[in-house]
């Protein structure tokens, strides 16, 4: 007898529903605490287990290849290798989880979404902030720093201020951290706290060394060199930001450094030394050195008061910049005062859950067909761990040991598979740009270099106007093999990855596919691993290694039999051509079909 569907929709949110014949009589539900599984000791299995039993699909994980790809594609942005995957079938999920949320590819993989996540863009701030920023998401992404303490430095990073500054600040951290628009009331009350910035032109170390580096290695003289290090770290300078504490004053009363936005005020009060001076070096966490220009109104006007802020001395052409100095305890307090209002608000929790959520199950909060498909109560579940002091890193190892991760994709043995909310499967994802390429070179036996999101550009990364102490570049095989140490870089973009591709709106989608299909052709061409090792040629055996290094898995008896045929047919269509001019070419030839496959691209 079919369960009536006022009775399927009650149980599914745990109430009890009466049989069909005497709805009066209630009827246990199928929870855990009335008939026990070992999954319910998983606090979101707990919850999800009885929505599985009532819907009739069967509670067990999907098959070891499959759940090792998506293992391996969310927490590393790659698919294994054939060793990893013969490791994943030998081993327990949850220790592979672990192994892989413990690397460090795991760790690049947040600080390239937090870079995103964040509008990281060094053509907006300095390379030391810029790096610094990357310092606090790595602390974070590894489970050093606590969400909560993260959220709170960054909010007042000079950096993440740098890159969202004036009105557009407020806006960026209601965004970031309460996953929303800002509403014009927090903007306003947020906007005085924009005073303890002062923008500044950063002139040591990294901006003026490379302009003096780039002029000395274009032939300058050593005097031009300093010259033309002086002008471009003048006019074209680009902005920082440093906190001076004096422009927030005690006894102001309700002053423009004061906020009621996040639950209760937040008044940051200055400290001043030279209180005569608020702009003296003492009174700023961060020196101030403007340097007037050729651009600039205060230049070439002789000693003016209004521009008195804006002088400083050259010292053999290197402006003098004090090091950064220490925030004082009282100082610090008021501004992480900020973080502290943000994470009394359950929207920052739950935010922050349901980003974790969103990343590795795709389907949550919403779906076309399923509008209304988060589960508040897992959510909950995540969110009260995090508040607890569980790192963004645990609460992936949950997520992803749950059977809302753990489930195979494939549609349950069930009457209409097409009814069943997405917690019913296996989430199941498209590759981003960055990940295709990564999983691309892998399964071709390569290796590519990562987009490095706080550098990266429009075409690539411009090492010339870069400090290469400051970023990590590494060297590929890949990359090497074009002769090009930015082949990767640019090829991601190309496909419309990484943050600073400006040419993506104006890409179609079929010019999207036409530059992977070329970019599938190119890598199975130079592969060093398409062929299996000592290849004899034979075509069954090429399948199988093919299927083994790109899709991951292990290639049927039917299937294997097909996919041969169709290499044989195209031996006998393009004899003596390009595409299929002997049994070698013909194996890249299928390598690149399985590339450019919808297989390939989705898990």
């Amino acid at each position: 007898m079919r369960t009536p569907l006022r009775c399927v929709l009650a149980m599914l949110v745990l109430a009890a529903c009466g049989g069909d014949d005497d709805p009066s009589d209630p009827q246990p539900l199928p929870t855990c605490e009335v008939e026990w599984h070992p999954r319910c000791d998983h606090p979101i299995d707990r919850l999800l287990i009885p929505r599985l039993r009532v819907a009739g699909v069967p509670i067990v994980d999907a098959p070891a290849d499959e759940l090792c790809r998506r293992l391996y594609l969310d927490l590393v942005d790659r698919i294994p290798t054939p060793e990893e995957r013969a490791d994943c079938a030998a081993v327990d999920v949850v220790a592979v989880a672990d192994r892989l949320l413990a690397g460090a590819e795991h760790d690049y993989l947040q600080r390239a979404r937090w870079s995103e996540l964040l509008g990281g863009d060094f053509t907006r701030t300095s390379t030391l902030d810029t790096v610094d920023l990357d310092r606090v998401v790595g602390a974070m992404a590894a489970g050093e720093l606590p969400y909560a303490d993260f959220a709170a430095a960054v909010a007042v990073h000079p950096g993440f201020y740098a890159l969202h500054p004036g009105d557009d600040w407020a806006s960026a951290l209601v965004t970031v951290f309460f996953g929303r628009a800002a509403r014009a009331d927090e903007i306003a009350g947020l906007r005085g706290l924009t005073r303890i910035w002062q923008p500044r032109f950063y002139m040591e170390g990294g901006h003026w060394w490379n302009a003096y580096r780039a002029a000395r290695d274009s032939g300058f003289t050593e005097p031009a060199a300093i010259t033309s290090a002086n002008e471009q770290a003048q006019n074209d300078a680009r902005p920082e930001y440093g906190v001076n504490p004096c422009l927030c004053v005690a006894g102001e009363g309700v002053s423009p450094c004061t906020s009621d936005t996040f639950v209760r005020r937040i008044a940051v009060t200055g400290r001043c030394v030279a209180a005569s001076d608020s702009f003296a070096a003492a009174n700023v966490l961060r020196t101030v050195a403007y340097s007037p220009g050729q651009r600039d109104d205060c230049a070439g006007s002789g000693p003016r008061a209004e521009c008195a802020d804006r002088e400083i001395d050259f010292v053999g052409g290197i402006a003098p910049i004090a090091p950064r100095a220490p925030i004082d305890a009282a100082t610090a307090a008021d501004l992480a005062g900020i973080g502290a209002a943000m994470a009394s608000r359950n929207a920052f929790w739950d935010a922050a859950a349901d980003r974790e959520l969103r990343a590795l199950l795709g389907w949550w909060q919403s779906t076309f067909k399923f509008p209304d498909s988060d589960l508040p109560d897992v959510r909950s579940v995540v969110a009260e761990r995090l508040r607890a002091g569980d790192s963004p890193r645990a609460v992936r190892r949950l997520i992803v040991t749950s059977l809302l991760y753990r489930l195979p994709t494939g549609a349950p043995p069930v009457d209409d598979p097409d009814r069943l909310p997405p917690w019913a499967t296996g989430p199941t994802k498209l590759l981003a740009a960055e990940g295709w390429l990564r999983a691309a070179a892998v399964a071709v036996g390569e290796t590519s270099s990562p987009c490095d999101h706080r550098f990266v550009q429009r075409g690539g990364i411009d090492l010339t106007i870069l400090d290469r102490r400051h970023f990590t570049y590494q060297p590929s095989s890949l990359d090497e093999l074009m002769g090009d140490e930015g082949f990767s870089v640019r090829a991601a973009i190309t496909l419309g990855g990484c943050n600073a591709d400006d040419l993506r709106p104006t890409r179609s989608n079929i010019g999207l596919a036409f530059a992977q299909a070329d970019l599938a052709r190119l890598l199975c061409a130079y592969g060093t691993a398409v062929l299996p090792p000592g290849w004899d040629g034979d075509l069954a055996n090429a399948v199988d290694h093919l299927g083994t290094r790109v899709l991951s898995r292990t290639v049927g008896g039917t299937e294997r039999g097909e996919l041969v045929a169709e290499m044989q047919a195209c031996l006998a269509a393009h004899a003596g051509q390009p595409a299929c001019a002997d049994l070698e070419t013909a194996v890249r030839w299928m390598c690149r079909r399985m590339l450019d496959s919808a297989e390939f691209a989705t898990y």
